[in-house]
Order: C-alpha cells, then sequence, then structure tokens
C-alpha cells in the first residue's frame, strides 16, 4: 500500500514538474521581455521541463511494460528507451551549466559585481564534456539501462555537479 502510494506520488511529482516548468518556459519564450537578457533562463526551464517530462514518461512505460525485466532487449523498443534515457540526462546534466549561466545573466541585470561569473559559466559548461564519452558508449549499445551505466560515472557526476555549483554560491 505504502509503495503504491509513493509511486503515485512520484508520478504526480513529475507530472506537476513537466507542467510548471513547461508553461513558465513557453511563457519565457513568448515573452522575451519579461527578464532582460534570459536566454539562460529559458534553456534552464526547458532542460527542467524535458526532465521531468521525460521521467515522467520513463515511469509510466516501466509501468506499462510490467518492469524493468520485461523491457524489450532489442529492435525499435531498446533504440527508443536508450534514445531518451540519453536525452533525459543531457537535460539532467545540461541543468546545473544552466543555472550557473542563468544567475550570471540574473545579476547582470540587477547590477551585481560580475567577478568570476565568465569563468564560472565556462567552467561550468566544459565539465559537460566528461560525459561526451559515456553518452556515446552507452548510444552505441552498452547497457540498455541509465541506472547502470551511471554507476561507473558517479564520480564524474558529483565533480560536475561541484565544479558548476560551487563558484554560483561564492
Amino acid at each position: 500500500m505504502l509503495v503504491e502510494l509513493c509511486l503515485y506520488v512520484e508520478l504526480l511529482t513529475f507530472f506537476v514538474g513537466a507542467l510548471l516548468y513547461g508553461f513558465l518556459a513557453r511563457a519565457l519564450v513568448q515573452r522575451p521581455s519579461v527578464l532582460p537578457d534570459n536566454r539562460p533562463v529559458r534553456m534552464l526551464f526547458i532542460a527542467l521541463a524535458a526532465w521531468y517530462a521525460l521521467t515522467l514518461v520513463d515511469h509510466l512505460i516501466q509501468m506499462l511494460v510490467g518492469g524493468v525485466d520485461q523491457l524489450p532487449t532489442a529492435g525499435v523498443g531498446l533504440g527508443l528507451l536508450v534514445a531518451l534515457d540519453v536525452v533525459r540526462a543531457g537535460a539532467w546534466l545540461a541543468s546545473f551549466p544552466l543555472l550557473v549561466h542563468a544567475l550570471v545573466a540574473i545579476a547582470r541585470v540587477v547590477a551585481l559585481p560580475r567577478g568570476a561569473g565568465r569563468a564560472a559559466t565556462v567552467i561550468a559548461y566544459l565539465s559537460l564534456l566528461a560525459f561526451a564519452l559515456p553518452m556515446r558508449d552507452f548510444l552505441s549499445g552498452g547497457s540498455a539501462l541509465l541506472a547502470e551505466a551511471t554507476r561507473v560515472i558517479y564520480p564524474r557526476v558529483v565533480l560536475h555537479a561541484a565544479l558548476t555549483l560551487l563558484p554560483a554560491m561564492v
């Protein structure tokens, strides 16, 4: 009973997150005058909306198929699941440097000192390069599940988060 309730709460969270960030991204794209120089903010909301929506779709596919052990192991089904996981992981990873870029852009608008804003933004985007080869290997047919593939690169995820978020907090 508790497991089912947690699953419904999780699905509801992804559904609401996809709607919220999708709505905000759409509003910012349609009205660029809402925030001057808001391209990083728009891209951040698009990345978060994509992550929430694709995670919801991934959970629904797993529920409808009947579990991870029942997933198709070849053909179009596997290719679709792998592509879904890669786009979802890319959106999540891109949200870190986009957050730093958005904070730097907003800091310029409210006239805060620029300081190391440009350097923090460059470092944040460069840290994405650590995932280029693992993403390529995952696409070329390594593991069928993103969770299995990410166990190996977890230290890179921690380094990526640290490199992108620490300069933004300073």
